[in-house]
């Protein structure tokens, strides 16, 4: 016998469709929904990791978008 696996998951309508919950099913993986305001908890990598590089990439695509529609002026 295996471990049982637990995923958790953020309410996207993509991972809840009937394909992936069947599938799941298939392959013994229990799925569990990060409740509202709680990513912080359950997904840690998110908010330490992932957030403060896509605010960067943001940042600095915002920065290269204001500097290339300046020079075409």
């Amino acid at each position: 016998m295996h471990e049982p696996v637990l995923l958790l998951w953020v309410d996207v309508s993509g991972h809840w469709c009937k394909d992936v919950l069947s599938f799941a099913r298939v392959i013994d993986v229990e799925l569990m929904e990060v409740p509202p305001g709680y990513t912080y908890v359950c997904q840690p990598a998110d908010v330490d990791w992932n957030r403060p590089l896509k605010e960067r990439l943001r940042k600095q695509w915002q920065v290269e978008h204001e500097l290339s529609h300046i020079g075409k002026r």
